[in-house]
Order: structure tokens, then sequence, then C-alpha cells
């Protein structure tokens, strides 16, 4: 005999059974696993931040050391500028600027011969006369 159709007022899915009641060992043992769950989720978030922080840290870090470095090029540079003008001022003294090294040098060695020259005179002179003053 075919089974009959359930009744229109019966639900037509198998009832589903309560599970049993746990223990409270078995509670707790949830709880624990529940709190160990989170305290590894906490744990990852801590370690997570961390990673973050490190990464900025080295970032900032990075980007201090290329300002540092840019600032060194750029006082080499400059460094490099002044000595090529200073070389190139001194390589590039004009014909009048020799003329008058020249000339100065010149007049002073000519002075410095004409006071030994005079100095030489004075002292021959006060010889003489000492060699007069002695008879010789």
């Amino acid at each position: 005999m075919p089974s009959e159709p359930p009744p229109p007022y019966t639900h037509s899915k198998p009832l589903v059974e309560k599970p049993a009641l746990l223990t409270p060992v078995e509670i707790a043992a949830e709880k624990l696993a529940l709190r160990k769950e989170e305290m590894k989720l906490e744990c990852a978030e801590i370690q997570h931040r961390r990673n973050i922080a490190v990464l900025e840290f080295n970032r900032l870090w990075a980007e201090i050391k290329l300002k540092m470095e840019n600032e060194f090029e750029l006082e080499r540079l400059a460094d490099n500028e002044r000595y090529r003008a200073k070389q190139e001022a001194r390589d590039n003294k004009g014909a009048l600027d020799w003329v008058l090294e020249f000339a100065l040098g010149f007049a002073c060695a000519v002075l410095i011969f004409l006071c030994v020259a005079a100095g030489g005179m004075v002292m021959i002179e006060a010889a003489e006369r000492m060699a007069c003053l002695f008879g010789f």
C-alpha cells in the first residue's frame, strides 16, 4: 500500500533533534578553545601592526637617508663649482695683470738691490774713514 501524504497542517521536513546538553567540562573546553582562537587573532593583529610600524620606520629612514645623500651631493657639487671658479679666476689673468705683477716684482728687486748697494757703500765709506783714523 502506498504511503499516504502527510496531513496539510504538519511540517514535511523531519524535525531537527536538539543537541544533547553539554557538561560543564565540555562548556569550559569550548570557552577555552574560543579564547585561544581570540588570542591567536589578537596576536596576529599585533604582529600585523608591528609589521606596518616597521615598514613605516624603514620608509621614513630611507627618505631621511635619501635627503642626506642629496644634500651631501649638492654640497659636493657646490664645492666643486667654487673650486672650478677659483681655478678659472686664477688661470684667466689678463695681460695687464701679468705686466703689473712683473713690474712690481722688478721694482721690488731693484729697490732691494739699491738698498744693499747703499748699505755696502756706507760700509765701505765707514771702513775707509776708520782706516784713515788708524793711519792705514
